[in-house]
């Protein structure tokens, strides 16, 4: 009896060694989740590229609320053999007074006729950077429109030149797209505007449209519909941890530090509030982040159900905001058949 008792006392106490050893790391994970895993969300790195539109393309623009004699000092800085990244050896003016969001952020972008000639009240292209992205890494996305359309590109808060703020996943960006339509409507008197942006830009695009009739049409690109999805798949996808509990502990750390709900913008939410205006989703089938199934799919259906007039494209063998380069002749034909379609209805 003794010998059994022994034995028993012995396997409680592994057994509660083992289970504290397992508190502990979850503990551990999670607090390392709430804290470093939330200030990745808030403040994920910044593009450094500074190329303007003149330097790229050789367009004319129109700087948007900053000193475009600070432009003349910048220094592209074109990629390394193992960074594909573009850097910049000078730095851009801040932005001024003249574009200021609802909450105080303020913008700098840049305004690019058409090379038409169709003048400022003509159709006029909003484009929407999407996380850790600015306009000059976004500015690609123009190509296919500048022949025909005005174009103008701001950074949203946190990136680039605009206000030095968290990244709140498009909840508060939809204040910035807000901000730069209002721009386009006092400054040029844009008579059709329609809006492009790529993953948290497209929710982004998509919320404010929801409130704001002037955005006419949408072209959303590897846009989720869930945001927590999203940072699960990153979570176990990059760094190849479990989702959870980290994921939640992202979110509430956030939320403490913002008093943000990042999930408060998601797509699958916001999309049938645009009703009576065309949407085109624009997805690549080996997106990691959001794999069709978990985001266009779903973001389709849900408006359908609420009848906007949605419809998708898919890029067959693209990752995530990879449409437009392993699809660059498809995604332009499928952009300005639509945005011809949509602004001749």
């Amino acid at each position: 009896m003794a010998r059994r008792w022994r034995i028993g006392r012995r396997l409680r106490v592994v057994a509660a060694l083992v289970a504290a050893a397992v508190l502990m790391v979850v503990g551990g994970y999670t607090v390392y989740a709430l804290v470093p895993g939330s200030d990745d969300l808030l403040h994920p790195s910044r593009s450094q590229d500074c190329r303007t539109p003149v330097f790229q393309y050789g367009w004319t623009y129109e700087a948007i609320n900053y000193d475009r004699a600070s432009d003349v000092g910048l220094r592209p800085v074109p990629p390394a053999q193992r960074d594909p990244s573009w850097t910049c050896g000078g730095r851009a003016g801040p932005a001024g007074d003249v574009v200021v969001t609802s909450d105080g952020i303020r913008l700098a972008g840049w305004y690019i006729p058409a090379a038409n000639g169709l003048g400022p009240t003509g159709p006029t292209i909003l484009l929407v950077p999407g996380r850790s992205s600015n306009k000059s890494e976004y500015l690609h996305y123009a190509v296919p429109l500048h022949g025909t359309y005005n174009v103008a590109i701001f950074d949203l808060r946190g990136t680039g030149q605009s206000g030095d703020v968290p990244v709140t996943l498009g909840v508060l960006e939809q204040r910035d797209v807000e901000a730069a339509i209002d721009w386009l409507a006092s400054a040029k008197h844009a008579g059709w505007i329609a809006a492009i942006g790529t993953s948290m830009g497209g929710a982004a695009a998509l919320a404010a449209a929801g409130s704001d009739p002037r955005i006419r049409a949408l072209v959303l690109d590897s846009m989720h519909a869930h945001i927590a999805w999203t940072i699960a798949n990153g979570i176990e996808g990059d760094r190849h941890l479990p989702p959870f509990p980290a994921q939640l502990a992202s979110f509430f750390g956030a939320w403490l530090r913002t008093g943000v709900d990042l999930s408060s913008a998601d797509p699958i939410d916001t999309i049938g509030h645009v009703q009576g205006r065309p949407i085109l989703l624009t997805h690549g089938s080996e997106d990691p982040y959001n794999p069709p199934a978990e985001s266009a799919l779903l973001n389709l259906h849900a408006g359908l159900q609420a009848k906007a007039l949605v419809d998708i494209r898919i890029c067959p063998g693209a990752g995530h905001a990879g449409v437009i380069d392993t699809c660059a002749a498809a995604w332009g034909d499928w952009v300005t058949t639509f945005l011809q379609a949509a602004a001749g209805a």
